[in-house]
């Protein structure tokens, strides 16, 4: 059954208390205490909501796999795990199970991340877990090794091209996928659903960024990141016509760093920046078009001892008007100003 969604609220002692989900094979539910702090409260209780829906989904597909339909409700690891992060712990540990491998725990864990992509999940026993990791690294390194030699000798792959020292899950369309949903849910929100604009517009520069040929996470190497960056450092043409402007591609220049770095982050792809990242050059380039002059309008000044002699002229053809003493004393008045060009009294040099 869905999970309520009205908003959290405080009981009367001050504490911020909220059912989630059910009890598997009963109508009960489970009540969760998150606290005072009303941000807290609020910020797990996100998580929470989060990870029964992802209960849910893996209790359906499993119940799928088997052909029958298994008990809806937490199962009780995941449900203790709630627990934990009610009272405040964001990051679980996995237990170990006796007699189990260290490369099966590690293999445990990763399937309970894929599972529970909203927990932070770290091994209950490090050194044990480090061990397990380096064990399947030694598999996967001659596992890897074997595939591409068959490839090679097939002419799969390039005879030159570089072994990837592991496998990554994915490609880049489906991260950049996963990248605008986590927008969608955790950018800055107007109301509980409508984002701000700068979130919509960071979804439609992400949107964007799927121009690129789709490729393996495991083939997006430095080389492959310095191109997509330089692909927009580049200012490639909108629509076949014109090249974009230095503030447009800024813009996805930004968001695709922005990228790379949640890529990094998340726990959803096993994806790391490249060595070096940070000295990648992201200067946009510049075009003939941006140095176009604007066309100038020539006109004729005077100088000061020019503007005084076409000033006496005119003068002189007013006997009417009185003496020149009497018209400098004018000068700039309204009457002035409407009988000699302003020019000729307030004149500028020119050689």
């Amino acid at each position: 059954m869905a999970t309520r969604k009205h908003d959290l609220r405080s009981d009367s002692r001050g504490l911020f208390r909220k059912r989630i989900g059910y009890f598997a094979h009963t109508k009960n539910q489970p009540r969760f205490n998150f606290g005072k702090d009303k941000d807290a409260a609020e910020y797990r209780y996100a998580i929470l909501r989060q990870l029964y829906q992802e209960n849910e989904r893996l209790m359906y597909r499993r119940s799928r796999t088997l052909g029958y339909q298994l008990p809806r409700g937490w199962w009780p690891q995941p449900l203790e795990h709630a627990r934990e992060i009610a009272s405040g712990k964001l990051e679980v540990e996995l237990p170990c199970i006796p007699s189990e491998s260290p490369e099966d725990y590690v293999q445990r864990i990763r399937q309970y991340k894929s599972d529970f992509p909203s927990l932070r999940v770290a091994p209950f026993d490090e050194s044990f877990y480090f061990e397990g990791i380096r064990i399947l690294e030694s598999h996967e390194s001659k596992y890897i090794d074997s595939l591409y030699g068959n490839m090679k000798t097939e002419g799969v792959v390039e005879t030159d091209k570089k072994v990837p020292s592991h496998i990554i899950p994915g490609t880049l369309h489906e991260a950049l996928d996963a990248y605008i949903e986590h927008i969608e849910q955790d950018g800055a929100k107007v109301t509980e659903k409508q984002l701000v604009g700068s979130q919509r517009k960071r979804i439609c520069l992400a949107k964007n960024l799927k121009r690129h040929e789709d490729c393996s996470l495991t083939n997006l190497d430095p080389d492959r990141v310095q191109k997509l960056i330089a692909f927009w450092s580049n200012r490639p043409p909108a629509e076949q016509v014109k090249r974009i402007s230095r503030r447009y591609a800024k813009h996805h220049i930004d968001e695709l760093v922005r990228f790379f770095k949640w890529l990094d982050f998340s726990g959803r792809f096993d994806w790391y920046l490249p060595r070096g990242f940070d000295r990648i050059s992201k200067r946009i380039a510049t075009l003939t078009e941006d140095h176009q002059k604007s066309r100038l309008i020539v006109k004729d000044v005077y100088t000061p001892k020019q503007g005084h002699a076409l000033f006496d002229n005119f003068a002189a053809e007013l006997p009417e008007q009185g003496r020149r003493d009497d018209l400098v004393e004018q000068r700039g008045s309204e009457y002035i100003s409407r009988e000699i060009p302003l020019r000729c009294l307030f004149p500028r040099a020119k050689d």
